[in-house]
């Protein structure tokens, strides 16, 4: 993990960093040798427990003004009947919507010697509406979002050290950035 060595308890090998040392994920953290008192290398398996202070981040973004498209509640139904992969009845519609969404649902009435399809398609009238609200009206569920992005990175044994978030805009939308630090075992 990347962080701020916070506390560090030496079993055995070398120490390749100290207290308030910076890290990054993947850096050594202990040597796997000890060196003597000759100033001999004396091969040994590494290990220590050392916490670090790791900082968590979530990022939530909000639109004012942003576009939602859904079904109006109207609908034309079609319906055919197939068998051997011909249609022998159909009922068709005029689709009256410059917008729709496709719903089908198949069917067999016979799948035994005489294999009958029955197929129902519905168009839902699609519209699109411009919702604007203000960020101030949504803001704690926003914040609640990002914090729990940010809290979905701890793991089993984290402690929360401190809490805060910051708010920005950028090309018409608000974000929230949440950063919780923990102290955290990276090395057993």
């Amino acid at each position: 993990e990347d962080g701020i060595i916070t506390d560090i308890k030496l079993i055995q090998g070398t120490l390749l960093v100290k207290v308030g040392d910076t890290v990054r994920a993947g850096d050594p953290l202990v040597a796997p040798y000890v060196i003597d008192s000759s100033g001999n290398k004396i091969p040994i398996e590494p290990k220590a427990e050392i916490s670090a202070d790791v900082w968590l981040s979530g990022e939530a973004t909000f639109e004012e003004t942003k576009q939602v498209t859904k079904r109006t509640g109207n609908y034309v139904t079609q319906r055919k009947m197939t068998f051997l992969d011909k249609e022998i009845v159909t009922s068709k519609e005029d689709i009256p919507f410059m917008y729709y969404d496709i719903e089908t649902k198949e069917e067999y009435l016979s799948d035994y010697i005489l294999p009958i399809k029955y197929t129902t398609i519905i168009y839902h009238e699609l519209e699109t509406k411009t919702i604007v609200q203000s960020f101030s009206d949504v803001e704690k569920e926003v914040v609640q979002e990002a914090k729990n992005l940010a809290k979905s990175r701890m793991i089993e044994g984290d402690e929360i050290k401190a809490e805060n978030y910051i708010t920005y805009e950028k090309n018409g939308k608000t974000t929230v950035s949440y950063s919780i630090t923990v102290k955290r075992t990276i090395s057993d």
